[in-house]
């Protein structure tokens, strides 16, 4: 069996539980300099109204970072 897609996905939440929408959401594709994620790719994506996102990849020899990014807040 060939793997050929990595899915990564989650949910934004507030404090109460609930999910958020609207939110930014970028994968950062770290670069081989022990995961410094400075001038790698990155692909962003937004969270639905329940705060759900989701990426699929076809890199699987990359470490990848996930940032949540709200306003000015990361």
């Amino acid at each position: 069996m060939t793997i050929t897609d990595v899915n990564l996905s989650g949910y934004v939440r507030d404090d109460a539980g609930a999910g958020v929408g609207s939110i930014t959401v970028s994968l950062l594709h770290a670069t081989t300099d022990a995961g410094n994620i400075d001038g790698g790719a990155e692909t962003t994506t937004t969270t639905n109204a329940q705060g759900y996102w989701t990426f699929t990849e076809t890199s699987l020899d990359a470490n990848y970072d996930i940032q949540v990014v709200s306003g000015s807040q990361k």
